[in-house]
């Protein structure tokens, strides 16, 4: 039981990782490209 959640809570903090990542790189991808700002802030995540 106790090994369930804490396998959840792993995999919810994964989830919000995987999330920040996403968004950010949708930003890069669907941003000014040319943006430097972003792409920087992308590779520093």
């Amino acid at each position: 039981k106790r090994y369930d959640a804490m396998n959840k809570g792993i995999f919810k903090d994964l989830t919000k990782h995987t999330d920040v990542i996403l968004k950010k790189s949708y930003e890069v991808m669907h941003g000014e490209l040319g943006n430097a700002d972003s792409i920087q802030s992308w590779s520093n995540a």
